[in-house]
Formats: C-alpha cells, sequence, structure tokens
C-alpha cells in the first residue's frame, strides 16, 4: 500500500491503520534514545574510591 497516493490512502485505511504505520515507520527513523546519567549516593562515591 505504500506506492498509493496520498487520497488512495485515505480513502481506503482507516485511522487506526494509518496511526499504526505512522508508528512503526517513525519508530524506525527515530535516533536511539540516551542512556540515563548514573547518580550515585555519596556514601556510593566514597565506597567507590576505596
Amino acid at each position: 500500500m505504500l506506492h498509493m497516493t496520498a487520497g488512495a490512502v485515505r480513502n481506503t485505511m482507516g485511522a487506526s491503520e494509518l496511526m499504526c504505520w505512522a508508528y512503526l515507520l517513525g519508530e524506525r527513523t527515530r535516533p536511539p534514545a540516551a542512556p540515563e546519567p548514573l547518580v550515585l549516593s555519596v556514601e556510593d562515591e566514597i565506597g567507590a574510591w576505596s
């Protein structure tokens, strides 16, 4: 169905199917998320350096 014109897609696909395609194609082009920074307590930092 990706070779269809925008008008043909709008007339033949339902909203849920369009949302599924938008989600799948959007996930493919989205950059990977950055990892969360490591947060240590003061005691953990002291323990890491000991």
